[in-house]
């Protein structure tokens, strides 16, 4: 598209998006600073922007893209809560959680400002409304279809549902932990996210040190190269 139409804003934008999707930061901010130089007042160009800046480390300039995409797009539920992050980022939470809200309530469907917010609210020490957020988001999962393939989804799914077994063991609720990290590894054993959920549930229980260095070993076996799950129990040997 972009050999077809070099000058067309949006599509430098989309091309900036399938860079920063694969984590190629530099091309990504170029495709998007070419978009923002064709067309200054596209909302989509300076989120990507932003997001890439913020990936880049700088935090500010950013979320000053960010919030100038908020004013040319006002409405965007995932804009409002992207740049509820980057606010969150700066520790400026009340902020955040004010455009966590707004973009809740813009597009009720969705479900990345309660993810967000789940993430916010396990940070100030509130676990128990935090797995609320976090069940909220994972409800919402399947309604990102039309916007992600399958293998997406099943990966956000994974990271929430191993984030609502991590919540339950920070309440104590050490034997729901482990039936939530079943359950979902039951319907998806090949993800090394939930054999680490699984097995850091399983902590607590008497004997189960070998059960619990297996699932470690084939969460480790399971993750990409480069990126094995932390923290490993290694006093266990694994």
């Amino acid at each position: 598209g972009v050999a077809l139409a070099p000058h067309s804003a949006d599509a430098q934008t989309i091309l900036g998006f399938a860079y920063l999707s694969t984590d190629q930061d530099n091309a990504a901010r170029s495709a998007f600073d070419f978009a923002v130089r064709i067309n200054s007042a596209d909302p989509r160009a300076r989120m990507g922007l932003g997001l890439t800046r913020i990936r880049q480390g700088q935090l500010q300039a950013g979320r000053e893209d960010l919030e100038l995409a908020g004013s040319l797009d006002p409405e965007n539920a995932l804009l409002r809560a992207y740049l509820g992050r980057a606010y969150d980022a700066e520790g400026r939470s009340s902020d955040a959680a004010e455009q966590y809200a707004r973009a809740k309530h813009l597009d009720a469907q969705d479900p990345t400002a309660y993810f967000f917010s789940a993430l916010q609210l396990a940070a100030s020490n509130a676990p128990v409304s935090a797995k609320e957020q976090m069940q909220e988001a994972l409800s919402r999962n399947e309604t990102r279809a039309v916007y992600r393939g399958q293998t997406l989804l099943e990966e956000d799914r994974v990271l929430r549902q191993a984030n609502v077994v991590a919540l339950n063991r920070t309440l104590g609720f050490d034997d729901a932990a482990r039936a939530e990290a079943s359950a979902a590894l039951a319907e998806n054993p090949q993800s090394g996210v939930l054999h680490r959920a699984l097995g850091d549930s399983l902590a607590t229980l008497p004997n189960a040190s070998l059960t619990r260095q297996s699932e470690y070993l084939q969460a480790s076996l399971r993750a990409p190269l480069g990126a094995l799950p932390t923290p490993l129990a290694l006093s266990e040997n694994v």
